[in-house]
């Protein structure tokens, strides 16, 4: 049987970290309105609200200590001020 899928369930798969932070998973959650986190022995996983400066601004706060994290986000845009590296992969690439 195919499922159909609403213009939500797509939503949320545009930033599922945050997503399970602030829902299902916010009992784990560690961060504020901008920016959450898994804590560091549950799962190397963080998420922004949205692209904007101040949550990433806010995200220099959740993760204080410099460590490797995964974000997932449609359309991550990384403000060159903040000093911040990426790499980039589809998840359809295998990380």
């Amino acid at each position: 049987m195919e499922q159909s899928h609403t213009s939500s369930d797509i939503l949320l798969l545009d930033n599922p970290i945050w997503h399970a932070l602030s829902t299902e998973q916010r009992h784990l959650s560690q961060g504020n309105s901008l920016a959450k986190r898994f804590p560091n022995d549950v799962a190397p996983f963080g998420a922004l609200a949205n692209q904007s400066a101040a949550s990433y601004e806010a995200l220099q706060e959740v993760f204080p200590e410099k460590v490797a994290a995964l974000f997932l986000d449609a359309k991550p845009v990384l403000p060159p001020q903040l000093g911040l590296t990426s790499r980039r992969a589809n998840l359809s690439d295998g990380l």
